[in-house]
């Protein structure tokens, strides 16, 4: 009901605008240029009103427990670094939204499909990419690691573009997985000699031996387990 009366207040604003322009002398280009000041002052409000939206963890209601329920009954799969993720490109799209409204959307769009699709070509819980994802750039905001599109906090690594670091991060993970890929041709990793020295690869499969290895920082694992029960929160809410 809130949505309707904010269109219905915004319609109204419009045809009075639109009447006045057609009341007064004004010649047809000036009534076009006001028309559509008021229409991009209409978009943008409604683009703000839409932004502002609560979302979960935030003042939004608790999620339904039956709404949630899928979410709950995956949440063994977030933990396997092998298994598919439980959210949809949407959720995550929703989320980073939610927390970083200066970089563009497209931009954001773009970013998570890549990790969708490179993730999945090489069986990665997508979720769990992701979640080390918006703790390395802060859900985007990191203006020195997207720079250098080193979406995972690999260390003083850069890469040519988005795609490349996207997937230099997922094959990080298969090598820490599974110690093979399912492309070697097209590797690139510039860390694999670094996971081989340690004799790590094929040697995790939780996201807990992932993080002792990945970081030495103690809280790792519970900042990585944080963005994952977000975008929980965010498929349960959407669901």
């Amino acid at each position: 009901m809130g949505r309707f009366l904010l269109a219905l207040s915004f319609f109204l604003v419009f045809v009075t605008a639109t009447g006045f322009c057609q009341s007064w002398s004004f010649t047809p280009e000036h009534k076009l240029e006001i028309e559509e000041i008021v229409k991009n002052a209409i978009r943008d409000e409604l683009q703000n009103f839409y932004w502002q939206q609560p979302v979960p963890g935030t003042g939004s209601p608790a999620p339904d427990p039956n709404i949630s329920k899928n979410a709950e009954n995956n949440a063994s799969i977030q933990n396997e670094l092998t298994e598919p993720g439980i959210s949809k490109q949407e959720d995550i799209v929703a989320l980073i939204a939610s927390r970083n409204r200066k970089t563009p959307r497209w931009y954001i769009i773009d970013v998570v499909e890549t990790y969708f699709i490179e993730a999945e070509f090489e069986n990665i819980n997508r979720d769990i990419a992701i979640a080390q994802m918006l703790y390395a750039t802060d859900y985007l905001n990191d203006v020195q690691r997207t720079a250098v599109y080193n979406y995972s906090g690999m260390l003083n690594e850069g890469f040519c573009n988005k795609t490349t670091g996207i997937r230099a991060h997922i094959q990080h993970l298969k090598f820490y997985a599974t110690g093979e890929l399912v492309d070697n041709k097209r590797n690139v990793d510039p860390r694999y000699p670094v996971l081989k020295a340690k004799q790590y690869l094929g040697k995790v499969k939780t996201l807990e031996d992932l993080c002792k290895k990945w970081s030495e920082t103690p809280e790792y694992l519970s900042n990585i387990r944080s963005k994952l029960d977000e975008i929980k929160s965010f498929v349960a809410y959407k669901r």
